[in-house]
């Protein structure tokens, strides 16, 4: 086994073609990826999935309060809100809910 720091251990593919490290080989679920990683993986995939998730959020969040902003007094009475609360709504920061 080779060292853990210092110089790099060669891999060997894994048998049933995916290889050491969960990488995706053609003809695997993403299902079989993910059973196939290190449980350290595994959660630093989960944690990314997440954080990729909470900044589309924010980002959906942010135009929805820009677009809010922009509506005409009409447009607001249709949808039953004030000039008072839309702004109010549209200062919030784009992480609060």
């Amino acid at each position: 086994m080779g060292q853990r720091f210092g110089r790099v251990r060669s891999v060997r593919p894994h048998p049933e073609g995916v290889g050491a490290y969960g990488v995706a080989m053609p003809g695997r679920s993403h299902e079989d990826i993910m059973v196939r990683l290190r449980p350290w993986r595994l959660a630093l995939a989960v944690l990314m999935r997440a954080v990729v998730a909470m900044v589309l959020a924010w980002r959906r969040r942010a135009g929805q309060r820009d677009d809010l902003r922009r509506l005409t007094d009409r447009q607001l009475d249709d949808i039953g809100l004030s000039r008072a609360e839309a702004e109010r709504e549209a200062a919030k920061p784009f992480w609060r809910d």
